[in-house]
C-alpha cells in the first residue's frame, strides 16, 4: 500500500480524511521495477521503460517523507518537522510576558 491513514487535517478543506505517503514502499517498488527492467532487456522498449520508471521512483522516494494527501480535495502538502523548545526557554518567555503585563498595568 502506497499510502496509510493520517491524523492530520487538510489545510484547504479541513477534512480529516487524509493519507500519508510511504517512501519505503515506493523505493521497494522502484527496485522491483529496475529488476523487471533488467530481466526484460531482450525487449528494449519494455526493459528501458521499467528501468527508467524504477529509477525515478527510487530517486523520488526520499523526498516523499512527511508528504500528506487529502482524499477529498486531492491537495498534497508536506508537513515540516516541529522544533522542540526547551522548557527553560518557555518558562523564561512566560516570566518576561508576565512582567511586561504588570508594567503595562502600572503605567
Amino acid at each position: 500500500m502506497i499510502v496509510k491513514e493520517s491524523d492530520y487535517i487538510c489545510p484547504r478543506c479541513n477534512s480529516h480524511n487524509t493519507s500519508q505517503a510511504r517512501p519505503a514502499f515506493i523505493a521497494a517498488s522502484g527496485i522491483i521495477f529496475i529488476g523487471i527492467g533488467a530481466w526484460t532487456f531482450s525487449i528494449p522498449v519494455l526493459g528501458y521503460g521499467f528501468v527508467i520508471a524504477g529509477g525515478i521512483m527510487l530517486l523520488a522516494s526520499p523526498f516523499l517523507r512527511n508528504v500528506h494527501l487529502c482524499n477529498i480535495c486531492k491537495k498534497i502538502w508536506k508537513i515540516k518537522p516541529v522544533k522542540k523548545i526547551p522548557a527553560e526557554k518557555i518558562i523564561d518567555f512566560m516570566e518576561r510576558s508576565q512582567k511586561y503585563k504588570s508594567n503595562k498595568e502600572n503605567d
